[in-house]
């Protein structure tokens, strides 16, 4: 991985063809909470939360499949400490015949609580 792409203000992962994580950038372990180690080699679905988990495998994972490509996939990966809401994009690269799916990660936690507030104040003006 490039030095600009690991340093990336974003979430950055790859995995294989069979979902083992080979790339993982500075900004995507801040925002899970885990160390190189801990990510590398494991399963892309291990950092899943299980509702994630079978969405991942019942939608996610079959548009890639299909359409090479999925885009602002709502979904909720296992942090260290807390699950993490995040928006994620994902590609399908081809290196020579071998596939990769590169994804993109936004955390919305900040959002979310946003939204939340949001509704709350609007229920009491009601």
């Amino acid at each position: 991985m490039d030095e600009q792409l690991y340093h990336a203000p974003c979430g950055y992962l790859v995995f294989d063809q069979d979902g083992q994580v080979l790339e993982v950038n500075e900004k995507m372990l801040m925002m899970l909470g885990y160390k190189e180690g801990e990510v590398i080699d494991q399963s892309f679905q291990r950092l899943l939360t299980l509702p994630s988990r079978l969405y991942y495998q019942s939608y996610v994972l079959p548009q890639i499949n299909l359409n090479d490509s999925v885009s602002e996939v709502y979904i909720a990966l296992k942090a260290a400490k807390e699950d993490l809401p995040v928006v994620m994009t994902a590609k399908v690269r081809d290196d020579n015949g071998v596939l990769f799916v590169d994804c993109v990660f936004i955390s919305v936690k900040l959002r979310d609580g946003y939204v939340k507030k949001l509704i709350e104040e609007k229920k009491m003006i009601e």
